[in-house]
């Protein structure tokens, strides 16, 4: 598995270089297909032993990487700024919960014993993304009225955009 993150760690890089020179949506586009072909390719790999397991976890993690590096900023241009790290954060979040619903439902041999496990990464999941999208911004919003109504009155801790009245700042005078 080591070998495999050596692979996906390593073509991140690439992508992003790849990125530069063709185009996000293109590498984006390609990695995919890349992908997909790959699939065809896996059983193959599965039933030659050692050595094809090594090889398609390799091959499968560089392709993850390529798509990966190029993912995050192709996601954060599809949502407005206001919107963009909670959206990605739902993506991300709502992927992870329904791949990990048949682990918490049980499914497959042995599945009764897999089932907590699965339990706790979907409820985790669902507590991180209700944090994120709810309490989060709450906690901001405090804090921006905290700088606005205290902070602010003290010239060490006053933000760059407040416009102070021209008697406070030495100004004309009428």
């Amino acid at each position: 598995q080591l070998f495999g993150i050596l692979f996906f760690a390593g073509f991140i890089p690439i992508s992003a270089w790849m990125a530069e020179g063709g185009g996000r949506r293109r590498t984006l586009m390609w990695s995919n297909i890349a992908i997909l072909l790959f699939g065809f390719a896996l059983a193959p790999l599965f039933t030659s032993g050692t050595a094809g397991a090594v090889t398609m976890m390799a091959i499968g993690m560089a392709l993850v990487g390529l798509v990966y590096g190029v993912i995050g900023t192709t996601l954060s241009e599809l949502f407005p700024t206001t919107l963009r790290y909670s959206g990605t954060s739902l993506t991300f979040n709502l992927a992870a919960i329904f791949g990990a619903i048949p682990i918490a439902l049980g499914f497959g041999a042995d599945g009764a014993s897999r089932r907590p496990l699965g339990l706790v990464i979907v409820g985790g999941l669902f507590v991180s993304q209700f944090l994120t999208l709810y309490i989060t911004p709450v906690i901001y919003l405090y804090l921006e009225w905290f700088q606005e109504r205290v902070l602010n009155r003290t010239s060490f801790f006053r933000s760059g955009h407040v416009q102070l009245p021209a008697e406070a700042t030495g100004g004309a005078r009428g």
